[in-house]
């Protein structure tokens, strides 16, 4: 057996001196202590937020579809626009 050094253990498979932080021994690939994993909370998103977003997102999608369907591309413009209008139009 190796020696080994104030920040290091043996390996229960290998015997072979491993960091004390390591997770997987580098020689054998045993797994020595449980992986500790981070969960994120997510902050709550506002449906009115992902509506707009995606209203007006989805128009730069039929810039793609201009060069195929010129009249596909205003068709849905001008209708965009007009829903666009009549929405905040409402809240005036």
């Amino acid at each position: 057996m190796s020696n080994k050094q104030e920040d290091e253990i043996f390996c229960p498979e290998c015997g072979k001196p491993i960091r004390k932080n390591a997770v997987i021994c580098p020689y054998c690939g045993i797994q020595v202590k449980e992986l500790k994993t981070t969960t994120f909370n997510t902050p709550v998103k506002s449906k009115a937020v992902a509506v707009v977003l995606a209203i007006f997102f989805s128009h730069f999608s039929f810039l793609y579809t201009y060069g195929r369907n010129e009249i596909k591309f205003w068709v849905y413009s001008i209708i965009t626009g007009i829903l666009f209008v009549l929405r905040f139009a409402n809240d005036l």
